[in-house]
């Protein structure tokens, strides 16, 4: 337990719509340990951004998260009052929004916008002064490979490019050292070059800094890339997990199969694609059983009626499949 950072249990977090019942995250668990990285994985739809805003409690209206524990270094987030959970975001855990520059203030030069972030947290940081918080926002701004730092301090959002918005973004989330920092898509909206530099640049802090990370993606090269561990996740539930080489190497739920098959490497040649045939489910009426078993191949009927459960098919492997039941 001591090594074990975030441990979620039974999460389950519903939009209440006018017209049903969301089903977004239907009882999940996962868990992190300390400085490892995980990656959540899954098609748009799967529920991974909704994972992570119950973690931090920022799921929107109608959204609410109905049951489950969230335990983190050993306390439970879903049941502290808000402003010890407003300590805590930023602080103890970060996160990285998919588009950067909805995240950062438009009318707010960079420098102000990393200050901000130190001077809300500034006991953890011990911040003393103004030079404090200056030396900080460089020191910052320089561990993010920023070039010529002094003068982008004093920049305002739009004037920077889809790549240095990331980077900004970045040293915001890790102004005050959190223990834990969650990655929402943090390379989908820039270029094949800036995503390897921003990926080179995660390989580092997590080198440097020990954070740990959780890391959304439906990008396997990434995962590949940064992560120990993996989750698979499909219409609010966990389908497989283990570690990285488990399962790359040797998948045992028709999805995940599926999804590392849809990744097309650069000299190779298929004649025609390989994908997943079929849509997400609609998730205020999922489908019961399995909720993969309307694209599986393998469906048998028992697939329709009921899930299985965790079946562990390896060291720390554990896929939710009655074909290794």
């Amino acid at each position: 337990m001591e090594k074990e950072l975030l441990k979620v249990s039974d999460l389950t977090t519903h939009f209440f719509m006018t017209d049903g019942i969301v089903h977004a995250v239907d009882g999940i668990d996962l868990s992190i340990d300390k400085n490892k990285s995980v990656g959540l994985v899954g098609e748009s739809g799967s529920g991974k951004s909704v994972t992570a805003l119950s973690i931090l409690r920022l799921v929107p209206l109608p959204g609410k998260t109905i049951s489950g524990s969230i335990l983190f270094k050993g306390k439970d987030l879903l049941k502290i009052n808000e402003d010890e959970m407003r300590k805590i975001r930023g602080s103890n855990i970060a996160m990285v929004f998919q588009d950067p520059f909805t995240f950062l203030n438009p009318i707010m030069k960079v420098k102000n916008q990393i200050a901000e972030m130190l001077i809300t947290h500034k006991t953890r940081m011990n911040i003393t002064g103004k030079k404090d918080v200056e030396e900080h926002v460089m020191s910052l701004l320089n561990q993010m490979r920023i070039p010529s730092a002094e003068a982008v301090k004093e920049y305002y959002p739009h004037q920077l490019s889809g790549g240095m918005r990331q980077r900004v973004v970045l040293a915001i989330a890790l102004a005050c050292n959190p223990d834990m920092i969650i990655l929402d898509e943090p390379t989908t909206a820039l270029d094949v070059t800036t995503q390897i530099q921003i990926l080179e640049l995660l390989k580092q802090l997590k080198r440097e800094k020990n954070v740990t990370i959780m890391l959304i993606t439906h990008n396997l090269g990434i995962v590949a890339e940064l992560c120990d561990k993996v989750y698979i996740m499909y219409a609010g539930q966990i389908q497989e997990s283990g570690n990285v080489y488990d399962i790359f190497d040797d998948p045992k739920h028709p999805y995940t199969s599926g999804l590392i098959d849809n990744v097309l490497s650069i000299d190779e040649y298929r004649p025609v694609m390989s994908y997943i045939e079929g849509n997400i489910p609609n998730m205020m009426n999922p489908p019961s059983g399995c909720r993969f078993h309307p694209r599986c191949s393998y469906t048998k009927e028992i697939c329709k009626e009921k899930r299985p459960g965790d079946l562990q098919v390896g060291d720390d492997h554990f896929t939710n499949c009655w074909l290794y039941s």
